[in-house]
């Protein structure tokens, strides 16, 4: 008697149909609250606690993990870091790190040095640029692309 007490119909929603079963397990449109959503689009009431019952669960991965993103754009990530180091004379000397992980290598030093301008060096760099005057103007890309060095040739 208590198995038949605990086997008795309820009541509550009635059973999903094997056929709106079979379409929302066909469905790889997203989640249950996508799904419920297309599903009253079409006017099928379900809701959307079944839905999530029926999806299709996922065994694979949804997408790469960071290691197989890491190894794939390694050469196009650069982390870069400014910190403050105190000299000898108590001054303070404010330095830009950029370091590539491809090679792992600090990038661009002779971009900051020798090609990027400065407001405190007059608009120079710490070594010293030469004036071009003559010669056909031309781009280059450096940083990847991010800032131009134009040049004489």
């Amino acid at each position: 008697m208590f198995w038949r007490w605990k086997s008795r119909s309820r009541p509550g929603w009635p059973a999903v149909p094997a056929e709106i079963r079979r379409l929302i397990r066909q469905t790889h449109c997203g989640g249950a609250p996508r799904i419920y959503g297309e599903l009253l689009k079409l006017g099928i009431n379900v809701g959307q606690t079944s839905v999530a019952k029926y999806v299709a669960r996922r065994t694979d991965p949804p997408s790469q993990g960071w290691k197989t993103f890491l190894r794939n754009h390694a050469d196009g990530i650069a982390a870069m870091d400014l910190f403050v180091v105190p000299t000898v004379s108590f001054r303070l000397l404010y330095a830009l790190l950029i370091m590539g992980h491809g090679r792992r290598q600090i990038l661009y030093i002779e971009y900051y040095n020798a090609v990027r301008t400065h407001d405190s060096l007059g608009k120079d760099a710490p070594v010293r640029l030469l004036i071009q005057r003559a010669g056909r103007l031309d781009v280059r890309p450096v940083l990847g692309g991010l800032h131009p060095q134009y040049v004489r040739i």
